[in-house]
């Protein structure tokens, strides 16, 4: 028996694990740092920015789809974007990935999407599963990213020419 439902903030452990579990796979077991109350905090609280879909086989969860909502002014509509999928080794080649993607999908659809979007690591196994769907590649846009000292030093920076240009 095979089924998908939202995750509720029980889930927050499960879904802890299979995002390590995950990151393990991938070979970034030592870059993931997600706790359980992060989890709770940024998936289940009024702070929340992300949905879980679980993904269970006789009332077990094996995997789960971790996505939140982004926008495309240029196509005026909502994008889902995935930002984790994951499979319970164990449970691989039953089709519980294709599952879950055709629910995120079925999600996109109902919350008005024109696209889904996720990021893949170029040495991925999951390239050949995602193009089965007909996705594709998107190489007219880089992904920038800023993080720890370089994202404080703009903010701070910001904030003190802020704060002179107030005094003047």
């Amino acid at each position: 028996m095979i089924s998908i439902r939202p995750a509720v903030m029980n889930d927050a452990s499960i879904i802890t694990t299979f995002l390590h579990r995950l990151a393990e796979h991938d070979g970034h077991g030592d870059q993931c740092h997600i706790t359980e109350e992060q989890i709770t905090r940024f998936g289940f609280s009024p702070e929340k920015c992300f949905d879980t879909l679980i993904i269970e086989v006789n009332d077990e969860p094996q995997g789960l789809a971790l996505f939140y909502m982004t926008f495309s002014v240029w196509n005026a509509s909502p994008i889902l974007f995935l930002s984790d999928l994951y499979v319970n080794e164990n449970c691989r080649g039953l089709g519980l990935g294709q599952k879950l993607f055709a629910a995120l999908a079925k999600t996109a659809m109902k919350r008005g999407c024109k696209r889904m979007e996720w990021q893949v690591l170029p040495e991925a196994a999951a390239v050949g599963f995602y193009k089965s769907f007909g996705a594709r590649r998107v190489d007219d846009f880089h992904i920038y990213r800023l993080d720890g000292d370089n994202l404080k030093n703009l903010a701070d920076n910001i904030q003190s020419k802020s704060n002179q240009e107030s005094l003047n």
